[in-house]
C-alpha cells in the first residue's frame, strides 16, 4: 500500500542522498524535535524521560558538528523496556524508533537513514492523529499530516542549502 507520505516524499530521496552526515543528522534530529512538540503531551513518564535524555545527546552532537549521537549505555539498554511501555500510546513508538536509529547509524545518518527517520517521524503524527484510515486521500486532507510533510520538505531544502 501507498500512503500519502511516500507519494509526497518518495522523490526526495536522491535529495538526501546528496546531504552530508553532519546535515542529516541536524535535519533529523530538528525534524524529531518538532514532532515530539506537536505530539505534546507525551503521557508516558518512561518514554517522555527516555526522549528528553536522547534529545539531550542529539542537539549535543549536532552542535559538536558529529554525524551521529552517542546515547548513554543505560539509556540504550532501556530502550525496549520503555518502548513496550509505550506501545498503548499512539506515536511515540516511532519517536522512541527514529531517535534509536539516529544512535544505532555506526557510519553516521546517511541519506537512508535520515529517510527512514523523517518517515518515523510522519507516522508519529498521523498515528497521534488517529486517521480512520490511512491512505493518501484521508491523509493528505488532516491538515497535521499536511503540516509535517511541509516541514520535513523545509527542512530538506534548508539543509541541502546549507550541505553544498
Amino acid at each position: 500500500m501507498t500512503y500519502y507520505w511516500d507519494l509526497e516524499m518518495g522523490p526526495l530521496r536522491p535529495v538526501l542522498a546528496r546531504i552530508g552526515r553532519r546535515e542529516g543528522l541536524a535535519l533529523a534530529i530538528r525534524v524529531i524535535g518538532w514532532t515530539v512538540e506537536r505530539m505534546e503531551p507525551i503521557k508516558t513518564v518512561a518514554a517522555r524521560d527516555w526522549i528528553t535524555t536522547a534529545m539531550v545527546a542529539g542537539r549535543e552532537a549536532v552542535a559538536a558538528g558529529r554525524e551521529r549521537p552517542e546515547f548513554p549505555v543505560e539509556l540504550v539498554s532501556s530502550f525496549g523496556e520503555v518502548q513496550a511501555d509505550a506501545d498503548d500510546e499512539a506515536g511515540v513508538h516511532s519517536v522512541l524508533t527514529a531517535l534509536i536509529a539516529c544512535e544505532e547509524a555506526p557510519a553516521g545518518l546517511s541519506g537512508e537513514v535520515v529517510y527512514g527517520i523523517l518517515d518515523f517521524c510522519y507516522q508519529a503524527i498521523r498515528d497521534r492523529e488517529e486517521l480512520p484510515e490511512w491512505n493518501p486521500e484521508t491523509e493528505s486532507s488532516n491538515w497535521r499530516c499536511t503540516e509535517a510533510i511541509a516541514f520535513e520538505k523545509r527542512c530538506i531544502r534548508e539543509a541541502r542549502a546549507t550541505s553544498i
